[in-house]
C-alpha cells in the first residue's frame, strides 16, 4: 500500500468523530534548543488499518499519520519495522488483514520500562480520562513483559487486551486513537500526574536514599559497583535491582525517595514518582549524554546531578551506551557532598 503522510490537522478534518480534550498544548525547547509542541488529541476512526510493530495508524488511500504517532517521528520512516521507500515513495508492507468485528483503542508498546511508562501507556491514561473504554478492544503488543502485565492488571483493565505481533496488520471496526504525550526528549506535562493517580502509593518504604542497580542488564554494568555501593552506604544508600521488584514494589520504593542515584537507563523513569524535593544522581557516559531522565526530572523542577563515568569497553557496535562503564567515584561523591545534607 503506497502511503501519504498528512499531519494532525488534516488528520483530525478526516476523522470520523473528534473526542474533546481540554489539555492544552505544551511548548518547550528541549535540551538542544529545539521548540518542540506537544498538541493532546483523541480521534474515531471507522476502518482503520494499524500497523503491528510501529503501531500507526492507516486510512482508507493510504493516509498514514506519523507526527505524535512516534516518538521521534524524524527517524521515521526509515526506523519503522513495516514500511519502506522504494524510488521515493513510501509503502506499508501489508500482507494479510486481520479483520476485527469490535471496536479497538490503539496504544501499542514494545517491552522497553521506559517507552511503556512514558510513550505507551499514558495514551491509555488519556483514553480514559475523557472517553468510556469499557466496551473497547485495547491493541498492544503480543509478547508482554510482566511490567506491562501488571500495570494493565492494577488498571483492571487486562481482560479487555487485543495482543498484535509485530508482523501483524489488522482493521477494527472503529479506532480511537490517542495522540502520544512525548516527542523526542519532550513530555507533556501531564504524564507524571496521570501515572501519579493511576497507580498510587501502596505502601510506605523506609528507605529515603535508593540505588537503582544494572548489575543483571545487559549493557550499562558499573565494572566498580562494588566500591560505588560501599560510597553510598556511608551516605545511607539502599542498593536495589529494580528487575527483580514488581512495578508496584518500584514505584512505592520511589515514592518515598529524598535521592535516587541509577546508571542511565529505563529503570530511572521511576524518579516520576518521587517527590519533588527529591535529587537525582544520573551516572552517565560523556561519550553520549542522553537527555531523556533530565527533562523527566525538569517536569517537576527536580534537581537533576550528572555523574560521569568512562567507558571500560564498547559495544559490540562501537557505540558508548552498549558497554560497560566505570564510574569516577570522586565525582560521586563531590556530587553526594553538595547536595545532600
Amino acid at each position: 500500500m503506497e502511503l501519504r503522510f498528512c499531519d494532525v490537522t488534516q488528520w483530525l478534518s478526516l476523522a470520523d468523530r473528534r473526542i474533546p480534550c481540554d489539555l492544552v498544548p505544551y511548548q518547550v525547547r528541549d535540551a538542544a534548543d529545539h521548540v518542540v509542541t506537544i498538541v493532546p488529541f483523541m480521534t474515531e476512526c471507522r476502518n482503520l488499518v494499524i500497523l503491528g510493530g510501529d503501531w500507526l495508524p492507516v486510512r482508507e488511500g493510504g493516509i498514514m499519520l506519523l507526527e505524535q504517532m512516534v516518538h521521534t517521528p524524524g527517524l521515521y520512516p526509515d526506523k519503522a519495522k513495516n514500511i519502506r521507500s522504494h524510488e521515493g515513495k513510501w509503502f506499508a508492507n501489508i500482507g494479510t488483514i486481520t479483520e476485527c468485528p469490535e471496536d479497538a483503542i490503539l496504544i501499542g508498546a514494545d517491552g522497553n520500562y521506559y517507552h511503556w511508562l512514558i510513550i505507551y501507556l499514558p495514551r491509555l491514561l488519556l483514553a480514559r480520562k475523557y472517553a468510556d473504554i469499557s466496551n473497547l478492544r485495547i491493541v498492544v503488543n503480543k509478547s508482554l513483559k510482566s511490567f506491562e502485565r501488571e500495570t494493565l492488571a492494577l488498571l483492571g483493565v487486562d481482560g479487555q487486551l487485543l495482543p498484535v505481533g509485530d508482523d501483524e496488520v489488522i482493521r477494527p471496526r472503529a479506532t480511537l486513537v490517542p495522540s502520544l504525550l512525548v516527542s523526542n526528549t519532550v513530555v507533556h506535562p501531564v504524564v507524571p500526574q496521570l501515572l501519579q493517580d493511576a497507580f498510587p502509593r501502596r505502601r510506605i518504604s523506609s528507605c529515603k536514599r535508593v540505588y537503582l542497580s544494572r548489575q543483571d542488564a545487559r549493557t550499562r554494568q558499573l565494572t566498580n559497583e562494588a566500591e560505588l555501593t560501599a560510597l553510598l552506604g556511608r551516605y545511607g544508600f539502599e542498593r536495589h535491582v529494580p528487575a527483580s521488584l514488581s512495578f508496584q514494589e518500584q514505584i512505592d520504593l520511589c515514592y518515598g525517595a529524598e535521592a535516587l542515584v541509577a546508571v542511565h537507563g529505563a529503570a530511572m523513569t521511576n524518579l516520576i514518582f518521587c517527590p519533588p524535593a527529591a535529587q537525582v544522581f544520573e551516572i552517565y557516559t560523556p561519550h553520549h549524554q542522553s537527555t531523556f531522565m533530565y527533562m523527566l526530572s525538569r517536569l517537576s523542577k527536580r534537581k537533576h546531578h550528572f555523574v560521569p563515568a568512562r567507558n571500560a569497553m564498547f559495544g559490540k557496535d562501537g557505540h558508548p551506551l552498549h558497554g560497560n562503564w566505570e564510574v569516577d567515584l570522586d565525582a560521586m561523591e563531590a556530587a553526594l557532598k553538595s547536595n545532600l545534607k
